[in-house]
């Protein structure tokens, strides 16, 4: 019978537990932002200011389009900077607010979790458009992940990188 089996109950469960070791992982992530390097940080912000990053986003789009020579980088090339900016780093922050907003609303309205995460349905509004939001992000994140994936695997082989191949060999 389905109530032994209690299968959404763990789904439920895992979906949680993932949400929190995201969270703890993006923290982990963020201290390295503040103690490492220049490279620690490259994803979490864009020079937009900068004319010589613009160059070089256009001249990394036409080396992607076969119309331009590679440059070499060290660390993310700029159209890769600011993708990862864009479509990882700023949907990852919405997916996590918004989770723990949603999670946060299961319990009562003076708890630490609501405390915490309850003015994200202040901004966003009501619960459904909060999980729009949240499902939405996800969608992001899992596409960005999947033309990430693509696009270094392609950057391995056309350019030589080794990036990839390191990884697996």
């Amino acid at each position: 019978e389905a109530y032994d089996a209690y299968l959404f109950g763990w789904i439920r469960f895992t979906h949680f537990a993932a949400g929190m070791i995201l969270g703890v992982a993006f923290l982990l992530r963020l201290y390295r932002v503040l103690t490492g390097g220049p490279h620690a940080r490259q994803i979490f912000y864009i020079p937009f200011w900068s004319i010589a990053w613009w160059k070089d986003v256009f001249s990394e789009i036409g080396w992607y389009l076969f119309i331009k020579p590679p440059k070499e980088y060290v660390g993310h090339n700029p159209l890769a900077h600011a993708a990862m900016f864009l479509m990882f780093v700023l949907p990852l922050i919405v997916l996590l607010l918004t989770g723990f907003a949603l999670y946060a609303e299961s319990f009562n309205y003076g708890s630490g979790w609501y405390t915490a995460f309850g003015w994200v349905f202040s901004v966003l509004g009501d619960s459904m458009t909060v999980r729009t939001w949240h499902h939405s992000a996800m969608w992001v994140v899992i596409i960005f992940s999947m033309v990430h994936m693509y696009m270094a695997i392609r950057e391995d082989m056309t350019h030589r990188q080794t990036t990839v191949s390191s990884m697996v060999s």
